[in-house]
């Protein structure tokens, strides 16, 4: 998902320096967007484990929350 961000021609560099910055911004986006998959699918997998655990035990009377 890109996000845009429109802003004033007067306010945009055109420059070299303008360029690296953008790009540079873009790919912490981007990278702070990959990162953040592993960690929802783990916790998601801890979650999943914790509930199994509960299922199995709560008949026993040992469950887990």
């Amino acid at each position: 998902m890109a996000i845009h961000q429109d802003t004033a021609a007067g306010d945009r560099s055109t420059g070299l320096k303008g360029n690296v910055v953008r790009a540079l911004s873009a790919a912490g986006i981007a990278i702070t967007q990959l990162a953040s998959g592993p960690n929802t699918a783990f916790l998601a997998v801890l979650v999943l484990l914790w509930t199994a655990v509960t299922a199995v035990t709560s008949p026993v009377g040992v469950g887990c929350s």
